[in-house]
């Protein structure tokens, strides 16, 4: 198993970048602290530069995930391998900004 780390940066609503290379997204783990209920949505990209709104496969709905801090989700969505991720705090038409740096650790195999 490998992971990966991204930040949600205090004063901002999107992280960093992580490649998901030739990984499978298995589960995340939430950092301690989270602001109000804000859900988690994700970007993704296939060159790591143009990002796009991930939405559920069925519809035309953007993917959302609840989060609870200080815990671990296992990922039922099928994330695409070499693929680039960003994770977003609210739905993209609504950003909830993160008042202190938010560490997400993805855990791969």
């Amino acid at each position: 198993m490998a992971t990966l780390q991204v930040t949600i940066a205090a004063g901002t609503s999107l992280s960093d970048a992580a490649s998901l290379s030739n990984l499978t997204f298995d589960a995340l783990i939430a950092p301690d602290a989270w602001i109000g209920r804000a859900p988690l949505s994700f970007q993704l990209s296939a060159d790591g530069v143009a990002f796009y709104d991930m939405s559920a496969w069925s519809t035309t709905d953007i993917f959302l995930m609840p989060v609870l801090p200080n815990s671990i989700a296992p990922i039922s969505k099928d994330f695409p391998k070499n693929i680039w991720i960003k994770l977003h705090s609210g739905h993209p038409n609504t950003p909830i900004v993160q008042e202190a740096d938010r560490l997400f650790t993805i855990l791969t195999s």
